[in-house]
């Protein structure tokens, strides 16, 4: 079976997608064009494909204008096509971790066998190969352990105590962060932002004051993601007071990546603080002695560059 888009795209370029949205709005390209500061002659590029459309900054400052969300513009979930193998093995499972995720916080009602095969190690295990499938971007090997793995380690949750359970919640956000990545990359957007909330509730349910100012950073992402760069910036600035003067290799890490994201937030969103963040990246990664988690020191490209992760650094932006 052929597993297609939910919210299915012509096949249209962004800048035809922009003609539509402007278009809807009842607006001319001189209104779009006074609306989101571009000139009449770069609106009618976008639109009539003369001048690419595909720059994260752009498209926000258009969908600011357009009050619309950026996926309306870049034709997201992306349909994998029928001759697509891999594609549609990655989509298979679409529809079973959105429902895994739904289902978080509710009673998992597990049959005794279900809570009879509960084994903590085994989990571990698990999840640090979904983790690694996650690094690598496999996202059809993905798609076949993620829905089980999801229920097997929310019945962790529900039938473990005390520290079995904190231990479950914490290897809990690891499969959401797992999860919302797998979604992210197949352009479910809506689905990820979904993930990201399941994320920040499980690391509270941790206990574990550095897990909750992690998921802090996804959450940042999220807002950065569609243009709100003052929430993300209070999003940043909170997790960095809360991990005060970071002493241990995690509180580095942590801090560091945290100062790489606040760069990449001020870049696009035109401040002028990105250098000062990341100087002081410059200055963890330093102090943290590890080549493995040092920092290549990004350029602008990087800073305004779409994709994620960062690829020309070694922290996660």
């Amino acid at each position: 079976m052929a597993y297609r888009t939910d919210t299915p795209h012509p096949a249209e370029t962004n800048g035809e997608r922009l003609s539509v949205l402007r278009r809807r709005k009842r607006w001319t390209q001189q209104r779009l064009a006074q609306e989101s500061g571009y000139s009449l002659a770069a609106i009618r590029g976008f639109e009539q494909g003369r001048r690419s459309l595909d720059r994260g900054s752009v498209i926000l400052a258009l969908c600011r204008a357009l009050d619309c969300h950026p996926t309306e513009i870049t034709g997201q979930p992306y349909a994998p096509a029928d001759g697509d193998r891999a594609g549609q093995e990655a989509a298979a499972a679409v529809a079973a971790v959105r429902r895994a995720l739904l289902r978080h916080g509710r009673p998992t009602r597990p049959s005794d066998a279900e809570a009879a095969a509960v084994d903590l190690p085994d989990l571990q295990r698990r999840v640090a190969e979904a983790n690694s499938l996650r690094q690598s971007a496999a996202l059809a090997r993905s798609a076949s352990v993620l829905p089980q793995l999801l229920r097997d380690v929310q019945v962790a949750c529900d039938v473990l105590a005390d520290d079995g359970r904190r231990t479950a919640y914490g290897l809990l956000t690891s499969v959401y962060e797992c999860a919302m990545q797998y979604l992210y990359k197949l352009g479910r957007v809506s689905d990820a932002t979904l993930a990201t909330e399941r994320v920040l509730w499980s690391a509270e349910r941790t206990e574990d004051p550095l897990r909750i100012i992690a998921a802090r950073w996804y959450e940042a992402g999220e807002f950065l993601g569609i243009g709100e760069h003052d929430d993300a910036a209070d999003i940043i600035d909170s997790a960095l007071t809360a991990l005060g003067r970071p002493g241990s290799p995690q509180e580095l890490s942590l801090a560091g990546s945290f100062h790489l994201k606040a760069a990449l937030n001020e870049a696009r969103g035109g401040g002028r603080e990105a250098e000062r963040h990341l100087q002081h990246a410059q200055r963890l990664a330093k102090t943290l002695g590890d080549p493995r988690r040092g920092l290549q020191r990004p350029d602008k490209a990087c800073l305004l560059a779409e994709s994620r992760p960062c690829r020309c650094c070694r922290w996660v932006c």
